[in-house]
Parts: structure tokens; C-alpha cells; sequence
């Protein structure tokens, strides 16, 4: 097992995505989160828990930010892939669980990160809603990954 932890390492950037994620996910801005955070972290970064760790984990009941590492380490969270940066970022927005997040949700994290209404526009404008207000992130992040833009 200390082989596999060796080998298995995360870079200055990739920990720093990590605690991006695990300080979005602690709402409280606490030490440490409950396992539904936790979940919602590691899903969003890519994992699964399954039902036997989850079983096991519930116990633990609260994360600090090492452990959650130690947790992404176990799951083999790959960062490295664009991709998956995309997607797992927008995991974190994604409120139903059912492949998109809604135009108000985006705009909301974006008004609360001083951009102005007319850059939110032309943002939400880019992502292609549906008349919902609804924005499929995987077709978004294939569009992203695509285009010359990023």
C-alpha cells in the first residue's frame, strides 16, 4: 500500500483544485465535513463511492482536508485531464443530479465573483440554455474542450 501512495502522488496545482473543491463543498467553513460533503466532493472530482465504502466511511462521519485527499488518492482521481476539471467543476453547480446545471445557478456564482450582468449574458449566451434555462455541462465541456477558446 505505501508503494501505491508513492506512486500515486498529486502535484502543487492538483492539491490546490483539491482544496478548491473541499472548501466549496464545506459550506459550514469548518476543519472538517460531514460525508455528504465529502461524497459531493468526490463525486464531483470524478470518483464514486460505492456501497461498501460508503458503509464504511458513514462512520467516520467527519473529513478533514487531508483525509479527503487521502480519499481522492484511494479513488485514483486523475486531474490531470481537462476534461475532468470541466466536468467535475460543474458536478459542483449541479443541483438535480441529472447531467446540467440551470442558467441561474451559473449566474449566481458569477455575480457573486464580481462579473458584471453584461459578461454574464454573453456567457450564459455561449452555453446554448435550452428553454428551461437548462445547460447540458457535458455537451458544454465537450464544446469547451473543441474550440480554440481555452
Amino acid at each position: 500500500m505505501l508503494l501505491y501512495y508513492f506512486f500515486f502522488m498529486f502535484d502543487d496545482n492538483e492539491i490546490k483544485y483539491i482544496k478548491d473543491v473541499f472548501d466549496f463543498v464545506n459550506e459550514n467553513k469548518e476543519d472538517a465535513i460531514c460525508f455528504d460533503d465529502m461524497k459531493k466532493g468526490i463525486i464531483a472530482l470524478g470518483g464514486e463511492i460505492n456501497e461498501k465504502e460508503e458503509e464504511k466511511l458513514k462512520k467516520e462521519n467527519k473529513f478533514n482536508f487531508d483525509d479527503f485527499v487521502n480519499i481522492c488518492k484511494q479513488k485514483q482521481i486523475n486531474l490531470n485531464n481537462l476534461t475532468n476539471k470541466l466536468l467535475s467543476a460543474f458536478k459542483l453547480l449541479e443541483t438535480n443530479k441529472l447531467g446540467y446545471v440551470n442558467k441561474k445557478e451559473i449566474e449566481n456564482l458569477l455575480m457573486n465573483n464580481n462579473i458584471n450582468e453584461k459578461e454574464i449574458n454573453l456567457l450564459i449566451n455561449e452555453c446554448n440554455p435550452d428553454e428551461n434555462g437548462n445547460i447540458n455541462y457535458e455537451e458544454l465541456t465537450e464544446q469547451m474542450i473543441n474550440s480554440n477558446e481555452l
